[in-house]
């Protein structure tokens, strides 16, 4: 199996006394894939190729495009603070919170704790996926796993059964997503095509 290079374009450099090269190929399985070149020495030192996964017409997919060392250093500063402002999050609420979740469970038997973690079948997982996974690792572990890394909506979801609204955590997990926000508008402002 190999790879043929399909076409390659030519497009001016950021700084415009250059170009960059697209280059794009397709193996004998009609995969493609697409690369992108710095021709410009001057824009090579300054900028770096930024990528992200995206769906189109639901086929996953890689966009590519440049952006400037400092616009790719702000979007890593603003990561690293939601991350931050995430893990800070999950301390609280393993803290605060694992204890009543673990005795919200206890004394159950494996289809009445389904029933209180799905709210009786409505959300993730179904009854046969719940009794496969706790066949392994047992109710507690996978009870304990779920609240250790669930995402926002399935944390949402787990203070609704606990009937808790704490401001500090979901301030923390707001401020997080505003941050992968705004670092996500940054790049897509600032890339050059």
């Amino acid at each position: 199996m190999s790879w043929e290079e399909m076409s390659t374009a030519k497009h001016p450099c950021p700084c415009g006394k250059s170009t960059y090269t697209i280059t794009d190929r397709m193996d004998d399985w009609n995969r493609t894939d697409s690369s992108m070149h710095m021709d410009c020495e001057a824009c090579r030192s300054n900028y770096v190729i930024f990528s992200e996964n995206s769906y189109r017409s639901s086929l996953p997919s890689i966009v590519q495009f440049w952006i400037s060392e400092r616009t790719q250093a702000e979007y890593v500063r603003l990561l690293n603070e939601a991350k931050t402002s995430r893990q800070k999050a999950k301390e609280i609420k393993s803290n605060r919170y694992l204890s009543k979740w673990k005795n919200l469970f206890e004394g159950k038997n494996k289809k009445q704790a389904w029933v209180t973690l799905t709210n009786n079948g409505a959300r993730y997982p179904a009854l046969g996926t719940f009794y496969q996974h706790t066949k392994t690792e047992g109710v507690e572990a996978y009870l304990v796993r779920h609240f250790e890394n669930a995402d926002d909506r399935t944390f949402a979801e787990i203070m609704t059964t606990l009937e808790i609204d704490d401001v500090e955590v979901f301030g923390l997990i707001e401020l997080a997503k505003q941050l992968e926000c705004d670092a996500h508008d940054l790049v897509w402002r600032e890339r050059v095509p």
